[in-house]
């Protein structure tokens, strides 16, 4: 468009000055000022366009092509101009108007002369032109995009002139994703996947694995991968329900029960260390397995079958005592089961460091003292020197050796605990 213009002031200075005079010598003539690189041209006419105005001064159209042409064919402007700039200058007069309706204010057209400088954007340096203010305008005219987070410089706010140079530094687009977070775009002007983590915040923690390798060079579309690595260690607990055991016991009768040991859950505990990636597991290794078994319920069920009522012995009744040892200071009723050392499942130990034998008696230490010497019929003389979880209260456990003869019957019996 600029080139057409300057053609425009071309034609217009190669007119016929005789002529376009004896026209501004007219009433109501319109001047047309035409202004480029400081020099002007006027012309004086009373038609309407300017192309008509050119063509008064011309000889008659007698081809297509406009009479203005014909008569700059012979002129000194007419041969400096190409003749496919004048046609586009013709299209310009035929549109352009040379007065108003009133017909009062002349046509001024004022020339911008364009301004070189250089563009650098990817190592590259192009130079340029352009009739614009700004560089940023300068840049837009040329079809030169960029975004918000380029960088420009000087800014794209800065005036145009001669002989500047205007960088271009296009961002790098990488897709960003840390931990379980959404994958972003990210747009930087760093180098490397290192520089970017910096400049983002992102610190690794040991454990955590990054791809690609910190030195890689960004470049557009690239996909930066932090993800996030925690060890732990953790433990499942399984509860092992206790079962009840039922025992049948002669010696009581049918219909009665009497608890002999209370039940205890047991549980198995494994213990793992577990690998989280982005909060997801990853991986589960077993480090231990414990196992602690239940202690089963206990209860004895009678199976005797009682004939007819028989009422128990006064509990004062006398009890014959050893020979040589001191009277029965006090009597008790008790149940009395019996045990042995491999029955008991232990090392053969008492409670009181002794073997278990016959004469060896487990009570409950709360209700009968260790130490205590008893007589118990059908059993004989017995001292209190052993424990056990399932004698609680009223209740005794009659000891034998591995040689002895096992005649102990469990029932109820009426003990003397000796002075």
């Amino acid at each position: 468009m600029m080139v057409t213009l300057v053609v425009v002031t071309i034609v217009a200075g190669a007119l016929p000055i005789s002529r376009s005079t004896a026209s501004a010598r007219n009433q109501g003539s319109t001047p047309v000022l035409v202004v480029s690189d400081g020099l002007a041209a006027t012309l004086y006419s009373q038609a309407q366009t300017v192309a008509t105005a050119l063509t008064q001064a011309a000889p008659a159209d007698t081809s297509q092509t406009p009479a203005i042409f014909q008569s700059l064919d012979g002129s000194t402007a007419g041969a400096l101009v190409p003749r496919p700039l004048l046609t586009a200058a013709a299209y310009v007069f035929v549109r352009g108007a040379l007065a108003y309706p009133e017909g009062q204010q002349g046509l001024v057209m004022q020339l911008q002369e364009p301004v070189g400088f250089t563009v650098h954007e990817r190592g590259l340096a192009t130079a340029v032109f352009s009739t614009q203010l700004t560089v940023g305008a300068a840049l837009a005219a040329l079809d030169v995009e960029y975004h918000s987070y380029d960088r420009v410089m000087p800014s794209p706010e800065t005036a145009l002139t001669a002989g500047v140079h205007v960088y271009v530094d296009r961002a790098t687009a990488v897709v960003l994703q840390v931990g379980a977070r959404e994958p972003a775009t990210v747009y930087t002007h760093v180098e490397s996947v290192a520089d970017l983590l910096t400049e983002q915040g992102v610190e690794l923690s040991e454990g955590d694995r990054l791809t690609p390798d910190p030195s890689t060079p960004l470049r557009n579309g690239l996909a930066v991968a932090v993800t996030r690595v925690n060890e732990v260690i953790e433990y499942e607990s399984t509860p092992i329900p206790f079962s009840t055991i039922y025992r049948d016991e002669p010696s009581l009768p049918q219909g009665e029960n009497v608890v002999v040991q209370a039940g205890v859950d047991g549980y198995v505990q494994q213990e793992y260390a577990v690998v989280y990636e982005n909060d997801q597991e990853a991986s589960r290794e077993l480090l231990s397995d414990i196992v602690v078994a239940p202690d089963h319920r206990i209860v004895a069920q009678g199976t005797a079958v009682v004939a007819a009522w028989v009422s128990e012995p006064e509990a004062t009744a006398p009890v014959a005592e050893p020979e040589g040892e001191s009277e029965c200071a006090r009597p008790m009723r008790v149940w009395a089961t019996w045990y042995t050392a491999t029955s008991a499942g232990g090392s053969g130990r008492t409670a009181t460091g002794t073997t278990v034998h016959k004469g060896t008696v487990a009570v409950d230490p709360r209700v009968i003292p260790l130490g205590t010497r008893m007589d118990i019929p059908g059993y004989g003389y017995g001292v209190a020197e052993d424990t056990g979880g399932a004698i609680i209260g009223n209740i005794i456990d009659l000891g034998y050796g591995a040689n002895d003869v096992k005649d102990w019957r469990s029932g109820y019996v009426n003990i003397c605990l000796l002075n």
